[in-house]
C-alpha cells in the first residue's frame, strides 16, 4: 500500500530508531541519508515504499504505519481484552497486531458494545489523537433507528433543538452536559423513525442520551462516517481491510 508520504523524524520514531525528543540529535550527529543525500531536516518528507533511508551506511527498513477499517457487529468491545464480550480485535490477523517498530494496534476511540458500524484502527498514535481530541471537533456520522415515529412537526422540533444544542442529564458515572449543534436529517421512506445524526463530540453514550433527553429511545445504532471517510458497504458484520492512499487523505 502506497501510502503519503511522512515527515523523516516522524519515521524514525515510527520505526524505533530513536525517540522524539532525540530526533533532532541523531539527525544531527549521525550520517542520515534518504536516496543517497545527507539529510538533517527533521520534515524532509519520505516514501516508506519509494525511498530509501541509511543510517550510518546501514540501510533501514522502513514501515508503513497499520490503517484498518473495521465494521463492528454488536456484542463486541473495544478494549484488548474482555471478559464478558468479544473484543474488535478478535477479529484481527496476528500479521497486523505484531508490528515490529511501530505502535500498538488500538482503536481510535470506542463504540459501545452494542453499536455496530465503523472502528479505526491504527498504529499511528498522532493520528488517533487528533481524530479523538475534543480540540478538533471531528465529526462521527450515525444512522438512528428510533423507537417512537415522529411526526413533521416533532422532526422539525428535534432537529432544531439539536442543532442548537440541549441539555444532557448525568447518567450513572456520566456528568451532565450542554451538548454541541449536532445535524439530524431525517430518512425518506421511512416512518419518522429512521435517521441520520452528525455530532463532534464523544460523550458516555451521548447518541443515546441526546434521544432520551427528546423523550424517544434508540434501538438500533450504527457509526456510519468519521469526518469524510465513510464506512464501506461492501463490509459484511465483522469483516475489515486496510485503508486506501485516498481514504487516509481524507482523515488528514
Amino acid at each position: 500500500m502506497d501510502y503519503p508520504p511522512l515527515r523523516l523524524d516522524h519515521i524514525l520514531v515510527h520505526n524505533a530508531l530513536c525517540s522524539p525528543r532525540s530526533a533532532r540529535t541523531l539527525l544531527r550527529n549521525h550520517d542520515v541519508r534518504v536516496n543517497g543525500v545527507r539529510c538533517t531536516d527533521g520534515s524532509t518528507l519520505v516514501s516508506c515504499t519509494k525511498d530509501a533511508v541509511c543510517i550510518d551506511s546501514v540501510p533501514v527498513l522502513l514501515k508503513n504505519d497499520v490503517y484498518l477499517m473495521l465494521n463492528k457487529p454488536a456484542g463486541t468491545v473495544c478494549t484488548n481484552v474482555s471478559d464478558r464480550h468479544k473484543t474488535v480485535f478478535d477479529f484481527i490477523r496476528d500479521e497486523y497486531k505484531n508490528q515490529q517498530g511501530l505502535g500498538t494496534l488500538h482503536s481510535i476511540g470506542r463504540l459501545d458494545a452494542d453499536t455496530e458500524g465503523l472502528v479505526l484502527l491504527t498504529t499511528n498514535g498522532n493520528l488517533s489523537h487528533r481524530l479523538t481530541s475534543p480540540e478538533t471537533h471531528v465529526a462521527k456520522t450515525y444512522l438512528v433507528h428510533l423507537r417512537n415515529a415522529a411526526d413533521g412537526e416533532k422532526r422539525l422540533s428535534y432537529a432544531q433543538k439539536l442543532a442548537e444544542g440541549i441539555s444532557i442529564p448525568a447518567e450513572k458515572k456520566a456528568k451532565s452536559f450542554f451538548s454541541a449543534p449536532a445535524r439530524l436529517e431525517w430518512l425518506d421512506g421511512e416512518n419518522g423513525t429512521a435517521c441520520r445524526l452528525t455530532i463532534t463530540e464523544g460523550k458516555f453514550h451521548q447518541v443515546k442520551r441526546m434521544f432520551r433527553a427528546l423523550e424517544n429511545e434508540v434501538v438500533y445504532l450504527k457509526r456510519i462516517a468519521i469526518g469524510a471517510l465513510s464506512l464501506d458497504s461492501a463490509l459484511c458484520l465483522g469483516e475489515y481491510r486496510e485503508l486506501t492512499a485516498a481514504e487516509l487523505a481524507l482523515l488528514s
